[in-house]
C-alpha cells in the first residue's frame, strides 16, 4: 500500500543585519501505512508498518562575514512514535534520533578554491528486537570538501572537488 503522509509546518526566518539570518520551526507528520525496511527470512524487505507520527523543533542561524567565511548552526529535536495499529500502544520509532545538530563553515579564497567543514551530532537511537528496546549510542560524523573554480570562458566555469565523507570513520 502507498503511504498516506499530512504534514503541518509553521516556521519564521528573520534577517538580523547582512550577515545573519535565523529560522525556527516546528512540524507535525502524521503518517498512515509507514514505510519502512526490515529483515525478513534474512532479507530486507520494505513492508507497511501502521501508523507514526513525528513531531519537532527545528532552529538554525547562518552567519555571513566580509572576510569570505560562511558558518551556520542548527539544531533540531524530535519525538517520534510508532505503533501497528489503533489499538496498539504508541513506541518509540526505530532509528530516529532525539536531538540533532550541524555545524558548518565554508571559506572562499580569492583564487576560486572553497574549503568547506561540517559536523554532524545525531544524538542516541533505538531498535527493537523482539520486545526488547536496544539503544544505539549517539555519534558525530564529520565532513570536509575542496572546491577550485576553473574559469573555461566569460561565461562558463568548471568546478573540480574533493570531499572526504566521515573523515573519523564514526558508524
Amino acid at each position: 500500500k502507498p503511504q498516506k503522509t499530512i504534514a503541518w509546518e509553521l516556521g519564521i526566518k528573520k534577517r538580523f543585519s547582512s550577515m545573519v539570518n535565523i529560522s525556527l520551526a516546528g512540524f507535525l507528520d502524521n503518517m498512515d501505512d509507514k514505510i519502512v525496511q526490515e529483515k525478513i527470512g534474512g532479507t530486507k524487505q520494505y513492508v507497511n508498518k501502521g501508523e507514526s507520527r513525528i513531531q519537532g523543533i527545528e532552529a538554525q542561524m547562518d552567519i555571513t562575514t566580509p572576510w569570505n567565511l560562511d558558518m551556520g548552526m542548527s539544531y533540531t529535536y524530535l519525538s517520534s512514535q510508532d505503533r501497528a495499529d489503533a489499538s496498539s500502544p504508541w513506541l518509540d520509532s526505530e532509528h530516529i534520533p532525539e536531538h540533532k545538530a550541524v555545524f558548518k563553515a565554508r571559506y572562499l579564497f580569492d583564487f576560486g578554491l572553497t574549503t568547506a567543514f561540517q559536523a554532524i551530532y545525531t544524538g542516541e537511537q533505538f531498535e527493537y528486537d523482539g520486545s526488547d528496546k536496544i539503544t544505539i549510542g549517539d555519534f558525530i560524523v564529520c565532513n570536509a570538501k575542496l572546491i577550485q573554480a576553473i574559469p573555461m570562458s566569460q561565461k562558463f566555469t568548471t568546478r573540480v572537488f574533493l570531499e572526504i565523507k566521515n573523515m573519523f570513520d564514526e558508524n
